[in-house]
């Protein structure tokens, strides 16, 4: 299997590796996209080493395989799963959420995520709509901010004035 890892430096290296095999109640995962967010740019960023010593991990010298947010398909299933836990082909998606010092993720801290979510969404959905109405390209106030680009060319526009078949 191949690896995608952070060596350090801002640099990256595709890395061969053994293909795993499944334990007692474990599943091994073809893995076919994987999310990354900053806590992964932190191997990325400082010279090798740094990080892992940073994060507690000690003098680890391997590199790190980013990437905690992975979706994909069940490629092997170990002893003692069963059929409606997992099967081979099964597709799958995982998120772990931990605290900031690295233990399992609680009922009030999800709670408090869901109702910060459900108000940052209440709250800001209204002026990010309201921002299109004020910008002569309509653009929405996150596209703005991200930065996203709607390439306009005469080619789009002679395909978006055709009529529909």
């Amino acid at each position: 299997m191949r690896g995608v890892v952070f060596t350090g430096d801002r640099q990256l290296e595709i890395r061969q590796y053994p293909d795993p095999s499944p334990g007692p109640g474990e599943v091994v995962l073809a893995i076919k996209a994987s999310g990354m967010c900053g806590s992964d740019l932190k191997f990325y960023r400082p010279p090798p080493g740094e990080a892992q010593r940073a994060l507690g991990l000690g003098d680890l010298a391997a590199p790190i395989i980013a990437g905690h947010e992975p979706c994909g398909e069940v490629a092997a299933v170990g002893p003692g799963v069963s059929e409606a836990e997992a099967r081979v082909g099964m597709r799958v998606m995982d998120l772990e959420m931990r605290t900031w010092y690295g233990a399992p993720a609680y009922f009030v801290l999800g709670a408090v995520h869901a109702i910060a979510f459900w108000f940052t969404v209440s709250f800001f959905t209204p002026f990010i709509l309201l921002v299109a109405f004020f910008n002569e390209r309509r653009r929405l106030l996150h596209d703005i901010m991200l930065g996203t680009v709607i390439i306009n060319n005469s080619a789009r526009a002679a395909m978006r004035s055709e009529p529909a078949r």
